[in-house]
C-alpha cells in the first residue's frame, strides 16, 4: 500500500485508539462482471460493554471506495451523501451482527477496473470511530460479447406500444475458468446480469425468446448434463430445469414459430437427489 494511499485513508477515516467496536468486510468473490450485483458482508462487533442503537443521525457506517484510477487515489462517492446502512441497527453489549449490502446499488462501480473498499463505524457514545484493518480489493470486468439479440416488451403504460430491449450472451473469465453470462438491457438501463454456468467444450449456448418475451437459455454444464433457464424480460429467474443427454441425442431448444412456445427436445429431465443436488444457487452434478 502506498504512503499516499495511507495518508488519504487516515485523513478521511481517522484511526481509533481502542477496540470498542470492530468492523470487517467480506466478499463471496473478488471478481465481478459489469452490472452484476456486488454483495458485501459487513461484520460489526460491539465490545463497548453497553448497548448501541444507531439512528438516522446517531451513529454511522461509512465506506471509503477508491478506484485504481490515478493509482488508487480516486474516491468513488455514493449516489446519496446521507447513505448510512447502520440506521436502525441495535448492537447489544458483546453482540456481533452481519449486514449484507449490495454496494454497487449505492456507489457507481460499473467501470471495468479494480476497487479498494474500507469501512468505518462511529457512534456518539464512543470516543473514537473505528475502521476496518485492511482494504478489500475487488475487480470488475466487462466480459466478452458473444452474441446480442433484440426482443420486444409491451409497454405497461400503453399496451399497444412495444418497447425494444436487448439481451447479450457474454463470456467471462475468472481465474482462467470461463463462464457464460446473460445481460438484459436497453439504451437507458441494465435490467439484470446473471451468471449462467461454465463454458465447456461442446455445444454452444442455445437461446430464444418466447411469445411472452421470456428469455430461454440452454447451456451445457458437463458432457451429458444441460441446464434450461428461463428469465423474465426484467431479468428475474423464473425456472431452472436440469436435463441429461440420451445415448443418441442431446437436448435442443426448439421454438414453435406459430405459437411462440419453446420446448426442450431429445433430452431427459434429471432427478434432484439422484442426478444432481442443489447447493444454494449452484448445482452439483451426480450423474456420470
Amino acid at each position: 500500500m502506498s504512503k499516499k494511499f495511507l495518508s488519504v485513508l487516515c485523513i478521511l477515516f481517522p484511526l481509533a485508539v481502542n477496540a470498542q467496536l470492530k468492523v470487517g468486510l467480506d466478499f463471496e468473490r473478488t471478481k465481478f462482471i459489469q452490472h452484476e450485483p456486488i454483495d458485501m458482508t459487513v461484520q460489526v462487533i460491539n465490545n463497548s460493554g453497553t448497548q448501541l442503537a444507531f439512528g438516522k443521525n446517531k451513529g454511522k457506517l461509512e465506506f471509503l471506495i477508491l478506484s485504481e484510477i490515478n493509482n488508487f487515489n480516486t474516491i468513488v462517492n455514493p449516489f446519496k451523501a446521507d447513505f448510512n446502512p447502520a440506521a436502525g441497527l441495535i448492537l447489544g453489549a458483546g453482540e456481533t451482527k452481519k449486514l449484507v449490502i449490495r454496494i454497487n446499488k449505492h456507489f457507481p462501480m460499473a467501470r471495468d477496473i479494480k476497487y479498494r473498499i474500507s469501512a468505518r463505524i462511529s457512534h456518539p457514545s464512543l470516543q473514537n470511530a473505528l475502521q476496518s484493518k485492511k482494504p478489500s480489493e475487488i475487480e470488475v470486468s466487462k466480459g466478452d460479447e458473444i452474441s446480442t439479440h433484440l426482443f420486444g416488451v409491451t409497454d405497461i403504460t400503453n399496451p399497444k406500444k412495444v418497447q425494444t430491449r436487448k439481451y447479450s450472451i457474454l463470456g467471462f473469465n475468472v481465474d482462467n475458468n470461463e463462464m457464460y453470462c446473460l445481460k438484459i438491457f436497453d439504451n437507458k438501463w441494465v435490467y439484470a446480469l446473471h451468471r449462467l454456468g461454465p463454458k465447456v467444450q461442446g455445444i454452444q449456448p442455445q437461446h430464444e425468446t418466447d411469445s411472452f418475451s421470456n428469455i430461454h437459455v440452454l447451456i451445457q454444464l458437463e458432457p451429458k448434463v444441460f441446464m434450461h433457464s428461463v428469465f423474465s424480460p426484467e431479468g428475474k429467474k423464473q425456472q431452472v430445469v436440469i436435463y441429461k443427454a440420451s445415448f443418441d441425442n442431446v437436448p435442443r431448444l426448439v421454438r414453435d414459430s406459430d405459437l411462440g412456445k419453446i420446448t426442450i427436445r431429445d433430452g431427459l429431465k434429471a432427478i434432484e437427489g439422484v442426478d444432481y443436488i442443489k447447493q444454494g444457487n449452484n448445482y452439483k452434478i451426480l450423474v456420470k
